[in-house]
């Protein structure tokens, strides 16, 4: 492992939080638009 020189630092040591990954469905009714321009 290299290491950081960042001022993120402290964030890389973190673990990912496992509550904020679906975190976007909260959103869902708002990015359809947009999901449906994507499958395009």
């Amino acid at each position: 492992k290299r290491g950081i020189i960042t001022a993120s630092f402290v964030q890389t040591r973190k673990p990912i939080y496992k509550n904020s990954v679906k975190s976007w469905q909260n959103y869902k009714n708002e990015l359809l638009p947009m999901f449906k321009i994507l499958e395009k």
